[in-house]
């Protein structure tokens, strides 16, 4: 007998992009950021901040489906990394899902990058 929910139809495992833009190094995850796919994302992303040379780490959220508070976590660490190292790290991108979260949790206002940037991750 099938069930009638596959997990592997639940939770889309995310995909990492990454780019360096004008001085700023853009990370991009897309798909869902769960309880399954948190280590990998702090991996990823901890590495990033550890090895960047860039001022501004920009964690893009826009290819974002899902994202649980264990995730939120994880950037919200990285965050403190990176500012040991003076790196800033901010988030854009949010909406849908991800947009409420970070809302419910209040961390809009503390974590989106404070200049608008367009979409190459430049200062518009």
């Amino acid at each position: 007998m099938r069930e009638l929910f596959e997990p592997s139809a639940l939770s889309a495992s995310p995909d990492w992009r990454q780019r360096a833009v004008d001085g700023a190094l853009v990370f991009s995850p897309v798909g869902d950021l769960d309880l399954d796919t948190a280590g990998e994302f702090e991996r990823r992303l901890v590495e990033i901040v550890d090895r960047t040379d860039a001022p501004l780490v920009l964690v893009d959220l826009a290819d974002v489906h899902f994202i649980d508070a264990g995730s939120v976590s994880v950037i919200l660490r990285a965050r403190t990394k990176a500012r040991r190292r003076n790196v800033t790290l901010c988030v854009r991108g949010l909406s849908g899902v991800p947009a409420l979260v970070f809302d419910a949790l209040g961390l809009r206002e503390t974590l989106i990058c404070p200049v608008p940037l367009d979409d190459r991750g430049q200062a518009a």
